[in-house]
C-alpha cells in the first residue's frame, strides 16, 4: 500500500451497480469491508443486493473475471487478493433515536449481538454493514462479552440450574417454549436455548452434571433436527445488569443523579428498581454510566476498507447528530430524566471522520467536501429500475414492461451479455423460467440454487447467450454492458415485491383451541350440557391409598361439580355462542340440556335439508366453461408482489377448476383479513375478463368499495382491463356514463356496495359475481344476490372463521377454500408498551411521517376525545388529524376514513370503532392509548390494522403515566409483546370467533339454538343431519369409560406450565390411531426427555382406549390384578372367538351377567396388566375391527 491512503468515488452509478462493485471488492479486497450508511432505512436493501450478488458472482465466474479486471484497473492502490469468500454481517442501530426514552426492539438487539459475536469471533473475512448511528452508540464492552459467551458441547460438564442461571445473566427469557431466539426453557432434564448467532435452537439433554447431548430442534413444531457437537451461547441483551456488582452500579448512578440535581426519591426509584432486576424503557439512555465507561464498535474494527454507498447522506449525519443529541439531553434534563451526558456517551463527529479517512476508501455520489479529495470514476451502467413508468416504455411499448425487457433480453443475447433474472422466490424463478421458454429463449434455471443449496452449474462454462434464473433479493435492475450482464430484478418486471412470508405449518387446531381454556372459561359437556371451567386437579377417587390422577374440573347450575377425567377431553368443547356473550350454566343431571340438544337437533334437519337440496340443483345447473390459463394468465399471475402461501395456492387451483368445469360456481374463501383472499378473487377476475366475461365486485360499504376498486387498479395497471366503481361518492352525471359502458361492455370490472343489486344496473355479458362479506347485506339484497347465483358463477370471500366441525358439515354441499395460513412475517409489527408521554406520542408520530405514512390513534372514550385532539395539536401544529367515532353520522365517518384512505390526513383519532376489514398499506402506526382497559383479543385486531405493506408496522400500547395498572391488565400487555405468535393458525381466529359469536355463519334464524348448545356441537349435529340425508350411516359413537386405579398421568414436574399439560392432554384424548399415539410419545421424549412411570402408564391407557374405540367397547376398568372389558350390543367383537376364548382360558377369564368380560393377571404390576389387556383386546376383535385398529 502506497504512504497516501487511496480515496475513489464513482458518481452517477445505479444502486445495484454500486452493490455489484461492492460485492466483488468484498471477494478480493487484502482488507476487510466496512460499509457505512447515512441512516438505517437502505441497510436491509443493501445487504438483501450483497448476498444475492455474491451469489451470482460464483456462478457467473466471467463476469466475476471482468470485475476483477475492472477493480484492478481502476482502483490500482488498494490491495487485491484471490477470489475468496466472505460473509455478510448487517450492524444496525437501535432502531430508536439518540436518547430516546423508549427501548429498542427486541428483534433488533439480537440482531446486533449475533453480528458483534461473529466479529468478536474474527471467523474469516467479513463485509459489514452499518451505520453512523451505530458507530457512534454504546454497546456491550467485549470483556464482558467474551467472559459470558460460551460453547455448549456434549459431556462437558456444567450443572442444569448453573446453566440456565448464566443464560438468565446474559439476557435470555425464560419462557414455556423456544419459538424466538433470545429464549430459553427448562423441562426436567431437558434446556432449549435460542442463541441469536445461531440458525436453529438447540435442546440440551442432561444426565446428573453432564451434556450427554446436543441437538438442534424447529422452533414450529418442537421437534429435533440432527445432533450437534456443539452450540455457540453468546449474550442476548446489549446491558447485562446481572454480570454488574449491583453497589458498584447503585454508586455510578447516586453520582450521576447529584450532579445533575436529579431528585433523590427519582434517582433512588430507578436504583431499587434496578437491584430488583427490572427492566424499564429508556434503561440505555445509561448505558455508559451502568458499565463506567462507553465501549464502541468503531475501537473494535482495526483497518478496513471503507465503503460510502451514499455520501451525501453520510456527511449530513456527520454534521447533524451531535447537535441533535445536545438537544434531547437538554429536553430530557428538564423533566427531571437521569440521562448519561452524550460526551460519556457517544463518539464524538471528529473521531468517526477521523478514522473514516484514515482507511482505504471506495465512496459514490462524493461531493469531494467534508471528507477530503478522492479520485473521480466512472462505469456505463443504465438503471432500468423502474423502467415501466418511464415515458418512452408508455410510448415506444404501450406501456408494456415485459415487452419492453423481452426487447432488451434479446439484445442482449445477440450480444454476448448474459440476462439474468431474479426473483424473490423459487416459485416465482419457476414461473419466470416459464414465461421466458415461451418466446424461445434459452432458460437455466438452478434447482440446486432454488432448493438452498451449491450451485449445480458447470464451473467455467459460459452462460452466454443464455438467461440466468435466480432466486434472490435484488433492489433494482441496470444494464452493464461492459461487465457483459443484465440484471432483471423481479418487481420491474412483474410489479413491486413485497416481503418474504414466513409460511407456518398447520398444528393439531382443536388441541391448541381447548389447550388455551382459562379458569372461569365456559365450556360445553356434550352429555351434560354448559359449565364452567374451574382448572386441572388431583384426586383420587375409592378406598385410601387409591392412585391420584388429574381431572379437569367443571363447575355447573347451584354449584354442582363434574370431575372430568383428562382422557375424555375431547367430549369437552370451549363454547362459542351466537353473538359471544355469557350463557347461563346447565343444572347437573337435569333434562333441560337434552331439551335443548333435541330441540336444535330437529331445526338441524330443516338447514340440512335446504343445504342438500341447493346442492342437488347447483350440480345440474350448466354454466360457461373458462378456458384453462395461458400464456397471459402466467404472467399476471408473477405479477403478485408476494409469495403464495400453500393454502392461498390450493384455493386459487380450487376455483380455477369450478370456473373451467361446465357447472356453475359457487365457492366461499374463508380466511383472516391479510390472509390473501382478495388475490384469490383478482385471479379469478382476470380470467373471466380474459375469456371476455364482466365481473362485478359487491362490497358492504362505501369505504371498502373505494379500497378495493384502488386495489384492482392497482393489480390490473398492466393489463388492458377497464375498472370502475359505484357508490354513494360517485357523482351522478359519472353514474350515468358507468351505467352506459357497463351496458355497452366497455366496462370490465364493477366494483360497488348494494347499488350493484339495482335494476338499472344492467351488464352486456357478466360472467362472475365476487361477493365480500355476504353476511354484511341486508335481507332483501341477499334475496337479490340469491337471484344472481341461480345462473351465474359466484366467488364469496369472508373473514368469519369456520371451525373445523364446520368445515366438515360443508363439505361437499357448499365447496369451501380455507385460507388458514397467515402470510404476514411473525416479527412485522414492533410492540412498545409504555407510560403516556408526550415524547413517546412525539417520536412515534414523528417516524412514521418522515417515511411518509399515516397514524392510527386510538382514544376509546368518545366524551374527552376532543380534548386528546387539542391536545395532540398543542404538540404537533402542522399534523393533519381528523376524528372518527361512532356516536358520529355514517356519512361522516366514510367521508372522513376515505380522506385518511385517500392520504390527506396524517393521523385517525378513533375509538376502537376502526373497521377490521380495511386494509390501509401507508398506515403503519397504531398508539393505543389506555391499552390497559382492552381486552386481549381486541388489542390483538387493532394491532392486526397495520404492518399489512413491505414496511415495519409499530404498536404503541400506552398506559396511565401515574396510576397503577392492574395485575391482569399487566398480563394482557406483556402478552401482546409477544402475540405475534398467535397470528398463526386457528387459536386466533376461534378467540375472534368467540368475541364476535357464530349467528353470522349460518344465519340469524339459527342464532338461538347455537347460544343454547354451542357453535361446535350444533355443527356436530348438522354435519350427522347432512350424513344421514345424503343416505351415509350415521353410526352414535361411542367413547369408552375408563377407570383408572393406578397413577397415570403427565408429573407436573416432567412438564411445568399447566396450559401445557392441559394442551398434551388434549392431545391424547384425541387420538384416533396408534400410529398418532407413537408420533406424540416420540415428540414428548423428544421434547421433554425420557417419560417417567405416571406418564408412561398414562400412555399405555390411552393405547387401550384407541383399541377399545375402535371396537366400540363401552368401558376399560384397570384397578390391579383383576380388569375388565365392558362389552355392548354394538361392540365390533368375534362371538365364535371369545366364545372359544372363554373356554380356553377359563381360569382366568369370565363373562358376567351386566356384559364385563372380566380378566385375572398373575401379578399387579402396570406392564402385565396392560399386556393382558391387549393381548385380550385383540384375541376378541372382529377381523374388521382389528384392521381399523
Amino acid at each position: 500500500m502506497t504512504a497516501l491512503i487511496p480515496h475513489y468515488s464513482y458518481s452517477g452509478l445505479p444502486t445495484v451497480a454500486r452493490s455489484l462493485l461492492l460485492a466483488a471488492l468484498t471477494r478480493v479486497s487484502e482488507l476487510p469491508c466496512l460499509v457505512v450508511l447515512g441512516d438505517g432505512r437502505g441497510l436491509e436493501t443493501v445487504a438483501q443486493d450483497l448476498e444475492c450478488l455474491l451469489r451470482l458472482l460464483e456462478d457467473l465466474p466471467e463476469v466475476a473475471l471482468a470485475l476483477r479486471q475492472e477493480l484492478r484497473q481502476r482502483l490500482p492502490n488498494l490491495s487485491l487478493v484471490q477470489e475468496r469468500p466472505a460473509e455478510v454481517l448487517v450492524f444496525p442501530a437501535q432502531d430508536k433515536e439518540l436518547l430516546s426514552e423508549l427501548s429498542p426492539e427486541r428483534g433488533v438487539v439480537l440482531r446486533r449481538m449475533a453480528t458483534l459475536d461473529r466479529l468478536r469471533q474474527a471467523v474469516g473475512p467479513t463485509c459489514l454493514l452499518t451505520e453512523i448511528d451505530a458507530l457512534i452508540s454504546p454497546l456491550l464492552p467485549g470483556d464482558l462479552h467474551r467472559r459470558h459467551a460460551r460453547v455448549l458441547k456434549a459431556g462437558e460438564r456444567t450443572e442444569l440450574h448453573v446453566l440456565a442461571a448464566a443464560l438468565a445473566v446474559m439476557g435470555y427469557e425464560r419462557e414455556e417454549v423456544v419459538e424466538e431466539p433470545g429464549n430459553f426453557a427448562l423441562r426436567g432434564g431437558l434446556l432449549d436455548v435460542w442463541s441469536p448467532v445461531e440458525t436453529w435452537p438447540c435442546r440440551v439433554e442432561f444426565f446428573d452434571d453432564e451434556v450427554e447431548s446436543l441437538r438442534s430442534f424447529d422452533p414450529e413444531n418442537q421437534r429435533s433436527l440432527q445432533p450437534l457437537i456443539e452450540y455457540r451461547v453468546c449474550p442476548a441483551k446489549e446491558l447485562l445488569l446481572g454480570a454488574l456488582d449491583q453497589e458498584v452500579l447503585a454508586q455510578r448512578l447516586k453520582r450521576l443523579g447529584d450532579s445533575q440535581d436529579v431528585p433523590r426519591e427519582r434517582r433512588e426509584a430507578i436504583i431499587e428498581t434496578l437491584r430488583r432486576g427490572q427492566w424499564f424503557h429508556g434503561l440505555e439512555r445509561l448505558t455508559a454510566t451502568c458499565y463506567g465507561e462507553a465501549a464502541h464498535l468503531l475501537e473494535e474494527l482495526g483497518p478496513r476498507l471503507v465503503i460510502l454507498p451514499s455520501t451525501p447522506l453520510v456527511t449530513g449525519r456527520l454534521l447533524t447528530f451531535e447537535a441533535e443529541v445536545a438537544e434531547r439531553f437538554d429536553r430530557a434534563r428538564k423533566t427531571g430524566a437521569l440521562v448519561t451526558p452524550p460526551a460519556e456517551q457517544y463518539v464524538a463527529a471528529e473521531t468517526l471522520r477521523t478514522y473514516l479517512l484514515g482507511n482505504p476508501g471506495l465512496r459514490f455520489d462524493d461531493p469531494g467536501i467534508d471528507l477530503g479529495p478522492s479520485r473521480k470514476l466512472s462505469l456505463e451502467a443504465e438503471d432500468l429500475t423502474g423502467i415501466g413508468g418511464r415515458e418512452h416504455v408508455m410510448r415506444e411499448f404501450e406501456g408494456s414492461v415485459l415487452a419492453f425487457f423481452r426487447t432488451r433480453c434479446t439484445l442482449a443475447v445477440e450480444h454476448g451479455v448474459t440476462p439474468v433474472v431474479v426473483t424473490h422466490t423459487a416459485l416465482q424463478a419457476r414461473r419466470a423460467a416459464e414465461l421466458l421458454a415461451c418466446d424461445h429463449y434459452q432458460v437455466i434455471l438452478d434447482e440446486s440454487r432454488l432448493a438452498g443449496g451449491a450451485s449445480s452449474l458447470e464451473p467455467g462454462v459460459s452462460l452466454r447467450g443464455k438467461v440466468l434464473v435466480t432466486e434472490g433479493r435484488l433492489s433494482g435492475s441496470v444494464d452493464l454492458p461492459h461487465l457483459g450482464i443484465l440484471l432483471l430484478a423481479e418487481q420491474d418486471l412483474f410489479g413491486q415485491v413485497g416481503r418474504r412470508r414466513r409460511q407456518t405449518r398447520a398444528r393439531e387446531v382443536a388441541a391448541e383451541f381447548s389447550g388455551d381454556l382459562r379458569d372461569g372459561d365456559y365450556v360445553v359437556h356434550l352429555h351434560h350440557g354448559i359449565g364452567r371451567y374451574q382448572g386441572l386437579v388431583r384426586l383420587s377417587f375409592g378406598t385410601a391409598g387409591s392412585a391420584e390422577n388429574d381431572f379437569l374440573l367443571l363447575e355447573y347450575r347451584d354449584g354442582d361439580k363434574l370431575y372430568l377425567p383428562v382422557d375424555r377431553m375431547n367430549l369437552v368443547q370451549r363454547y362459542v355462542g351466537a353473538e359471544g356473550g355469557h350463557p347461563a350454566l346447565d343444572k347437573l343431571g337435569g333434562p333441560a340440556w337434552e331439551r335443548k340438544r333435541s330441540k336444535a337437533k330437529k331445526e338441524v334437519g330443516k338447514i340440512a335439508s335446504d343445504l342438500v337440496r341447493l346442492y342437488a340443483r347447483r350440480k345440474i345447473s350448466e354454466g360457461f366453461s373458462f378456458s384453462p390459463p395461458d400464456k397471459a394468465y402466467l404472467e399476471f399471475e408473477a405479477g403478485f408482489p408476494y409469495e403464495e402461501t400453500d393454502q392461498q395456492l390450493r384455493a386459487i387451483e380450487e376455483v380455477l377448476e369450478d370456473m373451467t368445469s361446465p357447472t356453475l360456481m359457487d365457492r366461499l374463501v374463508c380466511g383472516d383479513v391479510g390472509f390473501g383472499k382478495t388475490e384469490v378473487a383478482l385471479r379469478a377476475t382476470f380470467k373471466a375478463v380474459l375469456d371476455g366475461k364482466q365481473v362485478a365486485f359487491l362490497v358492504p360499504t362505501t369505504v371498502l368499495c373505494q379500497q378495493h376498486y384502488l386495489t384492482l387498479k392497482e393489480r390490473f395497471r398492466d393489463h388492458p382491463i377497464n375498472v370502475d366503481f359505484l357508490s354513494r361518492f360517485k357523482l351522478a352525471r359519472n353514474e350515468r356514463t358507468v351505467l352506459e359502458q357497463v351496458r355497452d361492455g366497455r366496462i370490465d370490472v364493477l366494483v360497488g356496495t348494494h347499488r350493484l343489486l339495482s335494476k338499472d344496473v344492467l351488464f352486456k355479458d357478466l360472467g362472475l359475481l365476487v361477493v365480500d362479506e355476504e353476511h354484511r347485506f341486508g335481507v332483501r339484497h341477499k334475496e337479490r344476490i340469491k337471484e344472481l347465483k341461480a345462473n351465474l358463477d359466484v366467488l364469496t370471500l369472508t373473514a368469519t372463521p369456520i371451525p373445523r366441525t364446520l368445515q366438515l358439515s360443508l363439505l361437499g354441499l357448499r365447496d369451501v377454500s380455507l385460507i388458514n395460513t397467515p402470510p404476514v412475517d411473525r416479527q412485522a409489527i414492533r410492540n412498545t408498551v409504555a407510560r403516556f408521554s408526550s415524547g413517546v406520542i412525539v417520536e412515534a408520530v414523528t417516524r412514521e411521517l418522515r417515511r411518509g405514512g399515516q397514524i392510527f390513534f386510538v382514544h376509546n372514550r368518545v366524551q374527552d376525545i376532543d380534548n386528546l385532539e387539542r391536545y395532540l395539536l398543542r404538540l404537533m401544529p402542522e399534523l393533519r388529524l381528523t376524528i372518527v367515532h361512532g356516536q358520529m353520522d355514517e356519512v361522516l365517518i366514510e367521508e372522513r376514513m376515505l380522506a385518511f384512505i385517500n392520504r390527506e390526513v396524517d393521523l385517525l383519532l378513533c375509538t376502537s370503532i376502526i373497521e377490521s376489514g380495511l386494509d390501509i398499506p401507508n398506515a403503519n402506526t397504531i398508539i393505543i392509548n389506555r391499552a390497559d382497559c382492552f381486552g386481549l383479543s381486541q388489542l390483538y385486531q387493532l394491532r392486526g390494522r397495520v404492518g399489512r405493506s413491505k414496511r415495519r408496522g409499530y404498536a404503541y400500547f400506552l398506559v396511565p403515566e401515574h396510576e397503577l395498572v392492574t395485575e391482569d391488565a399487566q398480563r394482557r400487555l406483556e402478552a401482546i409483546e409477544e402475540f405475534s405468535r398467535l397470528g398463526s393458525g386457528f387459536r386466533v381466529a376461534s378467540r375472534d370467533l368467540e368475541i364476535r359469536g357464530g349467528g353470522n355463519i349460518l344465519g340469524e334464524a339459527q342464532s338461538g339454538h347455537i347460544a343454547a348448545i354451542g357453535l361446535e356441537l350444533y355443527t356436530q349435529l348438522l354435519e350427522e343431519e347432512i350424513k344421514r340425508m345424503k343416505g351415509e350411516d350415521v353410526v352414535p359413537e361411542i367413547d369408552p369409560v375408563l377407570t383408572i386405579n393406578i397413577p397415570a398421568r403427565i408429573p407436573p414436574d416432567y412438564v411445568l406450565e399447566p396450559g401445557a399439560r392441559l394442551r398434551l392432554y388434549r392431545r391424547f384424548a384425541m387420538v384416533e390411531t396408534q400410529e398418532d399415539l407413537v408420533a406424540l410419545v416420540e415428540e414428548l421424549q423428544d421434547r421433554y426427555g425420557p417419560l417417567p412411570e405416571e406418564l408412561e402408564n398414562f400412555v399405555e391407557i390411552i393405547g387401550l382406549k384407541v383399541l377399545a374405540r375402535a371396537m366400540r367397547i363401552k368401558g376399560v376398568v384397570v384397578s390391579g390384578m383383576v380388569n375388565s372389558l365392558q362389552l355392548c350390543e354394538h361392540s365390533l367383537i368375534d362371538l365364535d372367538r371369545l366364545l372359544a376364548l372363554l373356554h380356553r382360558e377359563q381360569h382366568r377369564l369370565k363373562l358376567t351377567p351386566d356384559n364385563s368380560l372380566v380378566i385375572s393377571s398373575r401379578d399387579a404390576s402396570s406392564l402385565t396388566i396392560f399386556a393382558d389387556l391387549r393381548w385380550l383386546l385383540k384375541e376378541i376383535a372382529e377381523r374388521d375391527g382389528e384392521n381399523a385398529v
